[in-house]
């Protein structure tokens, strides 16, 4: 059915509609009463052929690869009409897909999200479906595009104009902040010592003070650090260097090891449980998992794997006098000092 779509002309017919559609997205998008039911109908429309469209793309790589030449129509999309299903579908187009991304995906494409995603966040507050799509920029299936990594690094996270980067920093609870150094050592690492979040140009909070002050930003805080993980895969050591700067070892074990953040885990997943048994969908992302990602993409595995030596025979000493003696052996079986 998918082949069809494409081979009979259906799937043009699609992106046409979607066309047509984006002409008239102000009219869709505005809230005002007047045409209120037109207004509907024409966004149910768009939403459906975008569905459509995800669906001609799933599990077939020939329909993304041709799908992929209209990637830049669904990407001013994205940015203009606020529908999730559109960014859902660019995500679905671009998924195991590393030819269409090598060729469709460059400096101006992500330098143009980056900026939609700036322009979007003062409207409404910074939104994790570009975090996702730049995700999807940069890895693909068991591919990694180096270029897209750096670029993200270097257009999103180094960018001193972007009011939504994160710092982080570590401090001793109650003590001089000045004398707060970490050290690797694990056993110094627990309940004397807690990480502090800065969000742009807002004060400080601690993790558990985060989660509870702003919540609205919540998993978006999540997703960036996904994102920070996703930039340093494959051992990219120019990102790795980066990312080790804005988030040490130290405050990665701290965060993994608080007991604060591991309550803040249970409150998260209290309130999931509560929207699930009222039949809604969860709200709140794991704290864990980001910064899991962050230890093994930034601090473990960073050096390529050396084979492991084995032994290639093995051979069975079959010819031995059971009663000759082994003097050494003896001895120590003995119990007897050399």
């Amino acid at each position: 059915m998918q082949k069809i779509m494409v081979e009979t002309g259906l799937t043009e017919l699609t992106i046409s509609l979607i066309y047509f559609m984006g002409i008239h997205e102000k009219f869709i998008s505005e809230d005002i009463p007047n045409n209120r039911l037109k207004r509907n109908k024409l966004g149910y429309i768009l939403e459906d052929a975008y569905r459509l469209l995800e669906k001609i793309v799933i599990n077939c790589k020939e329909n993304r690869i041709y799908i992929s030449r209209w990637v830049e129509l669904i990407m001013d999309h994205s940015y203009k009409i606020d529908k999730t299903c559109i960014q859902e579908c660019l995500v679905g187009i671009l998924q195991e897909n590393s030819i269409s991304i090598e060729e469709t995906i460059n400096d101006d494409k992500i330098r143009d999200l980056v900026y939609m995603f700036k322009d979007d966040a003062k409207r409404n507050g910074p939104q994790i479906k570009f975090l996702r799509l730049l995700s999807a920029f940069i890895k693909c299936a068991d591919d990694v595009f180096r270029d897209n990594q750096e670029r993200v690094l270097r257009m999103f996270f180094q960018e001193e104009t972007n009011d939504y980067r994160f710092r982080f920093k570590g401090v001793y609870k109650g003590d001089n902040e000045d004398n707060a150094e970490y050290s690797s050592e694990l056993t110094k690492l627990g309940s004397s010592r807690e990480v502090q979040i800065f969000y742009g140009k807002r004060d400080a909070l601690t993790i558990s003070e985060f989660f509870k002050n702003e919540k609205d930003v919540w998993n978006y805080l999540l997703e960036y650090v996904n994102l920070m993980a996703d930039v340093c895969i494959g051992t990219n050591v120019a990102s790795i260097e980066a990312i080790s700067a804005i988030l040490p070892l130290q405050l990665v074990l701290v965060i993994l090891s608080d007991p604060k953040v591991a309550q803040v885990r249970k409150e998260i997943v209290k309130l999931n449980e509560d929207l699930s048994a009222q039949g809604l969908p969860p709200k709140y992302q794991n704290i864990y998992e980001p910064f899991i990602r962050i230890a093994h993409h930034v601090y473990v595995n960073i050096k390529k794997f050396s084979p492991i030596r084995r032994i290639s025979k093995i051979k069975y000493w079959n010819s031995l006098n059971p009663d000759e003696d082994i003097p050494r052996t003896q001895r120590i079986f003995e119990g007897e000092k050399e």
